[in-house]
């Protein structure tokens, strides 16, 4: 059985991070631990971690680092442990029991199957999907795959481009072959797009994906990130345009 860590960044959603980590409690999976990174929440999420969550590790960035920068602290820290693979989880999602079981049983390393795409449905409607991974349009834009279908219509597993970042696992083998200038994710992206960038590269070297049906996230989207506003705007359309030029042939 492979060791593994949950990483969750967080920044001042307390009550998000709560039920995420109350679903983590119900995970049936015998060898894992979780890492909360707090990017200098100030609503009381690190009291939250030291009062109710001791049990799970946290590091206090102090301030807000970015997605991409505490991410990175989180596996350097996963790795130091032990960990044979990290799962990168948002603070705005809740998993089924499975969910770690079904990701870990989906990886095979002959095979070069290192990323494992969950199963993302949304929060409000637990029948509809969000993502069951991502795949690349001839423009060079990243979508997710099955969005707004219904759950029943995905429960096969099949190969995918890359996760979705809502919910993905890496193995250390994977990611440290990957690791560019000491990091796993490129900090230049800073938020959105980087686990394409991530896909892209493992790509590029080979590694491939899978989507475990059974690895089942609800995710309350935007949540995180807040309503559609200019940082997205600006961080989304650069990374877009810095994905292709960086990776594509």
């Amino acid at each position: 059985m492979m060791k593994i860590s949950i990483i969750i960044v967080n920044y001042n959603k307390k009550d998000l991070l709560r039920s995420c980590l109350q679903s983590i409690d119900n995970i049936q999976y015998d060898d894992f631990d979780v890492i909360v990174v707090d990017n200098g929440s100030t609503d009381g999420s690190i009291e939250l971690m030291k009062e109710k969550y001791t049990k799970h590790i946290l590091i206090d960035m102090g301030y807000n680092s970015s997605f991409c920068i505490a991410n990175n602290f989180g596996i350097r820290k996963a790795f130091e442990g032990g960990s044979d693979a990290v799962v990168l989880l948002n603070n705005d999602t809740e998993v089924e029991p499975q969910f770690l079981t079904a990701l870990a049983d989906s990886v095979n390393i002959e095979e070069k199957i290192s990323m494992i795409a969950s199963k993302v449905l949304l929060m409000g409607q637990k029948d509809i999907i969000d993502s069951t991974g991502i795949f690349i349009t001839p423009d060079g834009l990243a979508k997710n795959k099955n969005m707004d279908k219904l759950a029943s219509s995905a429960i096969k597993p099949e190969a995918v481009f890359c996760p979705a970042g809502a919910a993905a696992l890496y193995t250390r083998e994977l990611l440290e072959d990957i690791e560019e200038d000491g990091n796993f994710l490129d900090e230049k992206y800073a938020f959105y797009f980087e686990e394409l960038d991530l896909g892209w590269r493992a790509r590029l070297r080979g590694w491939k994906c899978m989507y475990a049906p059974d690895a089942v996230v609800y995710h309350l989207k935007n949540a995180t990130s807040g309503a559609y506003s200019e940082f997205i705007a600006f961080h989304t359309n650069r990374n877009i345009f810095y994905n292709i030029i960086k990776n594509y042939p």
